[in-house]
């Protein structure tokens, strides 16, 4: 299927979207995505985004990221 518009998925725009601490380039696709996220979850107040905690996730993710995608195909491995 062909998009209507094919410069849509690689136009890219500056923004903070959703209470973001910096503006970043993102594509309109993936704001989409985030909009309809952030529209089915909320913050839980009983946990504290120090900064800390946030270095946490981000190095969690990325271990996750470089351990279960195989190089060129971007498809997620399966886990042992």
């Amino acid at each position: 299927m062909a998009l209507a518009i094919p410069a849509m998925a690689t136009h890219r725009t500056t923004a903070a979207p959703f209470g973001a601490a910096a503006p970043q380039d993102w594509s309109l696709p993936a704001l989409g995505i985030a909009g309809i996220a952030a529209a089915f979850f909320e913050p839980d107040s009983a946990i504290e985004w120090d900064s800390e905690r946030i270095a946490h996730v981000r190095q969690a993710l990325t271990e996750v990221t470089a351990a279960e995608v195989r190089p060129g195909l971007g498809h997620p491995q399966p886990r042992p």
